[in-house]
């Protein structure tokens, strides 16, 4: 005859049956809310579309009404989870009368064991079952209210999303208009700061990140006010105050004397002002950085001029052919040429200062963006002059770059170099190559260009490098 079960395996047989009922049980309410969950969110987004629909959905209350049955159905399937939950625990305290019993929660079983180091083991048993009936007591009512509360019949639900009041408090509207009020002077005189600025070099007020008290004093008052007041009386027109600056005898003036007449007339007002305070001439200053770049691509008919679209990585510098009012500028992120050339400092409202440091020589003449621009730049210039003597192509060449003709001196020079060059280049290419795959003539990054196997053009190219890195090139006088 079969022998008779062991009591203790039938114990651990109908505890793991148990405990298998109890997982399924769990698993039924988790699924049942999911699923509770996703029905309200499409019903609630059925809802919000028909709110706020132009014009109004007709079946708007309609599904305003779905949307709050299924949102308060949810919220009984949440409660129910947690009630489950709750009888768990106090099923767990009650036979926790053994220490460390593996029938208890590790949660409760972690409360339980605080407990009793803190009071006797009778004592603290009996205190986590009367906390955990406590416990499921108060989430049968909460059921019992979620459950009520779902038979009503109501159209409020929760929407998806914040929703705005249709009309502003109108506290903004009142800041734009105190900013932009004639009766504020503060806002077109910086405004006005840093438009001068960007046309003179210098701000009439120095401490441009600090308008206040503790910023320094304009140095010409009654200009900036003046034109201050011309900004808001012409419709704060930034157009109107351009024309009006570049169009003054103050930004027509010359930097340099160029008659006899105007060299010694500068000699004196050079004593009487030696800072040029009262704007005599114009001050010589480099170009912006990011003109530098765009003049490098323009000269040689590769500036993409297209307007708009999203910001543009700052590593793309030596690659792309856009504008470089595009790239990306933060305090960490900055293209390496325009950081060179001193681009606008984001800590002091982006005002620019003005730095001579071998590393901008160098990014001129070795840069990929410089080296394969003066390739195509003397191939459009030969394209233009053709086949004609090199005196045309230098002639050419500062007209094109530095938009004046050659001195007599200048041009000498610049002869004596091509014909140096060519007879240098045209030896080197009759000698075996010895060009490593580091040195060799690689192709143009952005063009897919290389540099000319012809020895005379390829020292026009080199001339066009040299020009690019003229004075004048980055220099606005």
């Amino acid at each position: 005859p079969p022998s008779p079960p062991n009591p203790a395996e039938v114990a651990a047989a109908q505890g793991k049956l148990a405990d298998a009922a109890t997982n399924v049980r769990q698993a039924e309410l988790q699924l049942g809310l999911a699923e509770a969950n996703l029905l309200a969110i499409d019903a609630r987004l059925a809802a919000d579309r028909a709110r706020f629909a132009s014009p109004t959905d007709p079946h708007a209350e309609a599904l305003a009404l779905a949307a709050s049955r299924a949102q308060r159905q949810a919220a009984v399937w949440n409660v129910e989870k947690d009630l489950a939950s709750a009888e768990l625990d106090l099923a767990a305290a009650q036979k926790a009368g053994v220490p460390d019993d593996p029938a208890t929660g590790s949660l409760l079983q972690a409360k339980i064991d605080a407990l009793r180091k803190a009071k006797p083991a009778a004592e603290a048993l009996a205190q986590a079952a009367t906390e955990a009936a406590v416990k499921v007591e108060t989430i049968r009512q909460q059921l019992a209210t979620a459950q009520q509360t779902a038979k009503a019949s109501s159209t409020d639900y929760a929407p998806l999303d914040t929703i705005y009041p249709m009309q502003s408090t109108g506290r903004r509207l009142a800041l734009a208009r105190w900013i932009a009020s004639p009766a504020n002077p503060l806002t077109p005189r910086v405004a006005i700061n840093h438009i001068w600025m960007r046309h003179f070099g210098e701000p009439l007020v120095g401490t441009v990140f600090d308008f206040g008290l503790r910023g320094q004093r304009p140095t010409h008052p009654e200009m900036l006010d003046w034109l201050a007041a011309e900004f808001v009386e012409r419709g704060w027109s930034m157009k109107t105050v351009h024309r009006l600056l570049v169009t003054s005898q103050a930004y027509r003036r010359a930097s340099t004397p160029h008659h006899t007449g105007e060299i010694d007339q500068a000699r004196v007002n050079q004593q009487l002002d030696p800072d040029n305070r009262h704007l005599w001439r114009m001050n010589p200053r480099r170009m912006e950085a990011e003109t530098v770049r765009d003049s490098v691509l323009a000269v040689a008919g590769e500036l993409d001029f297209t307007s708009g679209g999203p910001d543009l990585d700052h590593e793309q510098g030596f690659t792309s052919r856009r504008r470089s009012v595009y790239f990306r500028h933060a305090s960490e992120k900055q293209m390496l040429f325009l950081k060179l050339f001193d681009t606008a400092s984001v800590n002091e409202c982006y005002r620019r200062s003005e730095s001579i440091v071998p590393q901008q020589g160098l990014a001129l003449a070795n840069s990929p963006l410089a080296i394969e621009r003066a390739r195509h730049t003397a191939a459009r210039l030969a394209e233009a002059h053709g086949a004609g003597a090199d005196l045309e192509f230098v002639v050419g060449a500062f007209e094109h770059i530095l938009s004046r003709r050659p001195t007599e001196a200048e041009q000498s020079e610049c002869l004596a170099f091509l014909a140096a060059q060519h007879t240098a280049l045209a030896a080197n290419s009759a000698a075996p190559s010895t060009d490593s795959p580091s040195t060799a003539a690689t192709p143009d990054a952005v063009g897919g260009g290389a540099p000319s196997a012809d020895p005379r053009q390829r020292a026009r190219e080199s001339l066009i490098l040299v020009l690019l890195n003229h004075h004048d090139f980055v220099t606005i006088r």
